[in-house]
Formats: structure tokens, sequence, C-alpha cells
């Protein structure tokens, strides 16, 4: 008769040891799925800072060909010109009768420092009387994102 109870102490042991062994399987588990979708949602946060910059940046290249074309012709650029929550830069490094070479950074600011820095090099053309973009050339300060148009 003392053969009986401990099979059953032996068998409550195996089963205590393989639910153990679920739940650390399932911790496991989850734990990477959580570690993935973090990963995730920090790139696509990042994605879009950048976006938020590109744009800043473009709005940059807008601003120096509207200068350009309302006949500012002296005109060579801003520094940190604040627009929501971020900021523009414009530098003209050489212009002639019809072309100017541009180079616009976009800068998405959080409060203390720049999250997504984009740069643009553009070339503007003159077509009668206003200025259009040319030969864009996208890079960012974060993770290499080159785009050309």
């Amino acid at each position: 008769m003392t053969a009986a109870p401990r099979s059953r102490k032996h068998n409550e042991g195996v089963a205590l040891f393989f639910v153990l062994m679920a739940i650390a399987v399932l911790a496991t588990v989850t734990s990477a799925f959580t570690a993935g979708v973090h990963r995730h949602l920090k790139m696509q946060n990042l994605r879009e800072n950048e976006a938020i910059a590109k744009y800043l940046a473009e709005t940059g290249l807008d601003i120096a060909a509207a200068k350009l074309s309302e006949g500012y012709p002296d005109y060579r650029g801003e520094t940190n010109t604040p627009l929501g929550s971020g900021q523009f830069s414009i530098e003209i490094t050489a212009t002639n009768e019809g072309t100017a070479i541009v180079r616009s950074t976009g800068v998405y600011l959080s409060d203390t420092h720049s999250i997504a820095r984009v740069t643009l090099d553009a070339v503007l053309r003159r077509d009668g009387t206003r200025w259009i973009s040319t030969d864009r050339h996208y890079a960012s300060g974060r993770r290499g994102f080159i785009q050309h148009e």
C-alpha cells in the first residue's frame, strides 16, 4: 500500500514540471512578440519623423524658389527658420542667369533636440518668371536614407 502514494506524488511532480515549462515557453514567446512589436513601432515612428523633416526641407526649397521668382536676386537663404514643430535652413550656393543650386535642410524637433534631419539638394531653373526645382537629392541624417527625383 505504500507504493500507490509514492506514484501519485511522483506524477504530481511531473505535472507541475510540465505546467512550469509551458508557462516558461509562453512567457518567452510573449516576450519575443512584444519586443518585435516595440521594434516595429519605433521604426514606424522614425519613418514618420523623417517624413516631417522631408516636408520641412521641401518647404525651404519652395521658399527659395518663391524668393527668387519674386525678384530677390541677392537672396542667399536663411537659417533655422521655425515652422510648426520643426525648422528649416536654406543655402543658395551658386546662381547664374537661369540656374540656382539650393541646399535645404529640414529638422523635426522635440523639446530639447532634433529627432530627424533631412537635407535636400536641388537645382532651381528659371522657367519664364518663376523658378522650378529639378534634380532633387535627399539625404537623411539618421539612417542614410537617400532618394533621387
